[in-house]
């Protein structure tokens, strides 16, 4: 839930209010991310709080926006002195959002470890981590929206993964056939 707004504000034109507090977004940004020739639109959903499968806080208004997207990306702050931490809070969304609706965690996730510039971060220090989300086939990434450290590489999967899904539901899509008897008013 931490840097998602700085994350936003980064990587498209998008405007959120950014401050040094949780739960700052409190209602949905989009931005439109341009690489190379190719756009696609990023939403800054608001973090869930313990209940919002249940309507606590604004989850259900939140949960809702959850459904209709085609990548979901966790973004997790940096606790290098607390890596059960990160897991935990991973977690804790995974069964939100499965309480609300199983079928948003078939979607293609991804992970994205945030403020790796604090406290003079080196990957080493989240290695149980890393593991974790490794056994769970997960692709992680880990950025400075600050420093702009990572966001091209994770521009670059985003762009992929959304690609990939496109390609997979135009491969599913049943064909249309227009039927005038179905069309027209009796």
């Amino acid at each position: 839930n931490a840097g998602k707004s700085t994350l936003i504000s980064k990587i498209s034109a998008a405007h959120p209010k950014i401050a040094d507090y949780p739960f700052t977004t409190i209602h949905p940004h989009l931005g439109v991310v341009r690489y190379k020739d190719l756009s696609f639109t990023i939403a800054d959903i608001p973090g869930l709080i313990e209940g919002a499968s249940h309507g606590a806080g604004l989850g259900f208004q939140f949960l809702r926006h959850i459904e209709r997207v085609k990548v979901i990306a966790h973004v997790i702050e940096i606790e290098p002195e607390n890596n059960e931490s990160m897991i935990t809070r991973y977690e804790q969304i995974l069964f939100e959002l499965r309480e609300y609706n199983p079928e948003i965690l078939q979607k293609p996730t991804l992970i994205i470890l945030s403020k790796s510039d604090l406290l003079g971060f080196d990957e080493t220090q989240i290695t149980h981590v890393l593991q974790y989300f490794q056994k769970k086939q997960i692709p992680v990434f880990t950025i400075s929206a600050v420093s702009n450290k990572g966001l091209t590489t994770l521009i670059q999967n985003f762009v992929t993964m959304i690609q990939r899904c496109v390609a997979e539901n135009t491969e599913n899509a049943q064909p249309q056939t227009y039927d005038p008897l179905l069309s027209q008013s009796i």
